[in-house]
């Protein structure tokens, strides 16, 4: 009998204008929103009496005691389900916070993070025939249908953004585990001046999404910040001192139409990324089997250089730049994408270390930083020249090449021998040295 796995897929799609089901939807968010912030300031009033965490069970008894109450009994008014999905993603917050894998949760405010979901299959209905979802007290409503769905809808949950309300509809079909019809493996390299470089020569070049629309994003800011200083001068604040705490800005129509401008813009370069990146992982997983990346710390390598006033840091400005341009790669959502493709498409996705990858000679193994010259690479001991870039690919490759041997053999410190100053190579032939 052949091994099935569970392939859990979300579907997004744009619903129609609606002013009726747009004012139910406002209002459902806000209360979610409420059901939050009520919930996160309980624990923290706890956190203060040195009383323990309180879980998702406990907040959920509270929501019955808020939804009961006079003074809150507006809560009745949103679907209950969709507040306790509200509380749900705060514990997961919370959880992720005490294993040191995020942020403490902080307070949401009116116009952050709009949303609010479904989870019960009993209280909503998708008619994908006629590109419509029944969502409870609020009915019918109408979605453009872009692509077909595949599986059985399990949630559903409706968010605004730039362009309007959106809603995402999570599917789960059962499949036996697929063979993969490639039987291809390949490394790649990730970088700026290109995208990904394949251990093949093959080099794909970036989108930048962002650096082509970094004209037109910093005119609209500029526009915003003129406008928000006029707003400081009405408001009898000196334009070079900040809002007082509790300050709340009336914003003129003229500073509402520059925001809502600049988020569309936003919006369609982070729509753009989107899409090159699902094109490019999607291509990947269909021509290869096994494929090997650099186990990057995307958030560690763009953070911030600015440093402290006691210890200030070094080329901000340029560092600054780098980060730009790191972030404007996705090179963390194309690991992601490229990963769950290859397992639903029978294959996997091997992370190996990234040290000294992009110094070692993929023909001799000799290591050191002089070997690279910004885009091409020349070894100091055996004189084997090739693209910077794709020489990274080629011990990249040749690590996960030693990953997958020293898992088959049961030795788990492969990974660690990898990063001595004597690879494992690749050999792929066993005549005379390709150098």
């Amino acid at each position: 009998m052949s091994e099935q796995q569970i392939i859990r897929r979300g579907y997004k799609y744009r619903l129609r204008q609606n002013g009726a089901h747009e004012a139910l939807y406002r209002r459902y968010a806000g209360c979610c929103r409420k059901v939050k912030n009520m919930a996160l300031a309980e624990q923290q009033a706890r956190r203060e009496r040195g009383e323990k965490y309180a879980s998702y069970v406990e907040m959920a008894k509270w929501l019955t005691q808020w939804r009961n109450d006079p003074e809150t009994s507006y809560l009745k008014e949103c679907p209950v389900h969709a507040e306790q999905m509200a509380l749900k993603a705060l514990d997961e917050s919370f959880q992720k916070f005490f294993k040191g894998q995020g942020g403490y949760p902080k307070f949401t405010r009116r116009g952050q993070f709009e949303k609010f979901g479904e989870s019960d299959v009993k209280c909503f209905e998708v008619d994908e025939a006629n590109a419509r979802v029944r969502l409870p007290k609020i009915g019918w409503v109408r979605y453009r249908k872009s692509r077909e769905l595949d599986g059985t809808p399990k949630k559903v949950s409706v968010s605004l953004e730039s362009n309007g309300w959106h809603i995402s509809i999570q599917t789960e079909r059962v499949q036996n585990l697929p063979l993969s019809e490639s039987t291809a493996i390949a490394g790649g390299d990730r970088g700026i001046k290109n995208f990904i470089a394949l251990d093949n020569g093959k080099i794909i070049k970036p989108l930048n999404a962002h650096k082509d629309a970094l004209y037109k994003l910093r005119r609209y800011q500029r526009a915003i910040a003129r406008k928000i200083e006029a707003a400081k001068v009405k408001a009898g604040i000196p334009k070079d001192k900040p809002f007082p705490k509790g300050f709340k800005l009336q914003k003129s129509n003229r500073l509402n139409k520059s925001l809502v401008r600049l988020s569309k813009h936003q919006a369609k370069i982070a729509s753009m990324r989107n899409d090159y990146l699902h094109k490019v992982s999607t291509s990947l997983a269909d021509d290869y089997a096994v494929f090997c990346l650099e186990n990057l710390l995307v958030k560690n390598m763009s953070a911030s250089a600015k440093g402290t006033e006691a210890e200030p840091g070094r080329n901000v400005r340029q560092k600054s730049g780098l980060n730009r341009s790191i972030l404007d790669q996705g090179w963390f959502s194309f690991k992601v994408m490229l990963g769950y493709k290859l397992v639903e498409r029978g294959g996997e996705l091997i992370l190996v270390p990234p040290q000294y990858t992009s110094q070692r000679c993929s023909c001799c193994g000799h290591t050191e930083a002089a070997n690279r010259q910004d885009e091409k690479f020349r070894c100091l001991n055996c004189n084997f020249e090739d693209h910077a870039d794709v020489n990274a690919a080629k011990n990249i490759l040749a690590a996960g090449h030693a990953v997958l041997s020293g898992r088959n053999a049961g030795c788990a410190v492969v990974e660690d021998a990898v990063q001595q100053d004597r690879p494992v190579k690749r050999l792929p032939f066993q005549g005379a040295s390709p150098c």
